[in-house]
C-alpha cells in the first residue's frame, strides 16, 4: 500500500522556499504548485490566497518552534527551559532566513506589522510565561516584564537573521554568545 502524501504540508514546504527565493510580490503560485507536485486549485482550497498560504508558512515555522519546545519542557530549570527555547527560536530563524527577510519586508509594504508579528505571538507568548515562571521561582529578576523580553529575544533573532551580509562580511553570530547575552540580564 503506497504511503498517503501529505498535500497541505508539501504545498507549505514548496511556498516557502518559493517566498524565500522571489519574495511575497514574485512568488508564483503556478511554481508552488508545480514543486508540490500538486493542482493549483488545491493551493486555494487550503489557504484560499496568495497571502493566506504566506500567513499558513509563518504560522507552520512558529508551530514548530512551540511543537520542539512542549517536547522539551519536562526537564530543567526555568532558566534551562529558557535558554533551550532561544536556541529553537534562533535555529528555526536561521533555517528560514530568507522567509523571514521577506517577511519583515512584507510587513512594511501595507503599513502594518504584517503577518509576522501575529504568527510569532504564541512564540513571544511562551517566551514571557517562562519568564514569568522564573520569576515566580526566584531564577529571574522580578523587575522585568516577561513580554518585554520575549520581544526583546524576538526582535534580536531577528535581526541577526535580517541583517546578515547587510553590514558587510562578518563571521556569522555565535548562537551560544547570543543566546547567553540575552539571558544574562535576567538572572538574579
Amino acid at each position: 500500500m503506497a504511503a498517503r502524501r501529505d498535500s497541505r504540508q508539501l504545498i507549505v514546504q514548496a511556498a516557502g522556499r518559493e517566498f524565500g527565493r522571489h519574495g511575497f510580490a514574485g512568488a508564483r503560485v503556478a511554481r508552488i504548485a508545480h514543486s508540490a507536485g500538486v493542482n493549483k486549485q488545491l493551493i486555494f482550497y487550503y489557504f484560499h490566497s496568495k497571502a493566506g498560504l504566506f500567513e499558513a508558512i509563518l504560522r507552520s515555522l512558529a508551530d514548530t518552534i512551540l511543537g520542539s519546545a512542549a517536547a522539551a519542557d519536562d526537564e530543567g530549570a526555568p532558566l534551562e527551559h529558557l535558554r533551550a527555547m532561544i536556541a529553537r527560536v534562533w535555529e528555526a530563524f536561521t533555517a528560514h532566513a530568507d522567509l523571514l527577510r521577506v517577511a519583515l519586508l512584507a510587513g512594511r509594504e501595507d503599513g502594518s506589522a504584517g503577518p509576522l508579528r501575529e504568527a510569532l505571538r504564541p512564540v513571544a507568548d511562551r517566551i514571557g510565561a517562562l519568564v514569568s515562571l522564573g520569576q515566580g521561582l526566584g531564577y529571574v529578576r522580578d523587575d522585568l516584564e516577561p513580554d518585554a523580553v520575549a520581544v526583546q529575544v524576538l526582535a534580536t533573532a531577528l535581526g541577526y537573521v535580517s541583517l546578515d551580509g547587510v553590514l558587510g562580511e562578518r563571521p556569522p553570530p555565535d548562537q551560544g554568545m547570543a543566546i547567553e547575552l540575552l539571558l544574562r540580564p535576567l538572572a538574579w
